[in-house]
């Protein structure tokens, strides 16, 4: 399987992070600073927040990355919060 072989939300043609070399967005030891900035500036940022909000939700322990300017401790204390909202 190759990554073109992977179904990709069309709104994903729209990200700013598109043309970019997507590893600064993965990066471990970042602060996602530079990530955070093309965040943004992009018009599906939130889009892009719900949907690794979901993927996350489905998928347990799958938090990684900047999605729609949120690193993945930002992500997880905002599912927390919302299961508490929930509750």
């Amino acid at each position: 399987m190759s990554i073109h072989d992977i179904n990709v939300p069309a709104w994903m043609a729209k990200a700013a992070c598109t043309p970019k070399d997507t590893a600064i967005f993965f990066l471990d030891n970042s602060s996602g600073l530079e990530a955070k900035a093309i965040c943004r500036r992009c018009p599906v940022a939130e889009t892009c927040l719900a949907y690794a909000l979901e993927i996350e939700e489905a998928h347990p322990g799958s938090r990684w990355g900047v999605y729609g300017g949120v690193t993945a401790r930002q992500r997880r204390i905002l599912a927390s919060k919302k299961k508490k909202a929930i509750a």
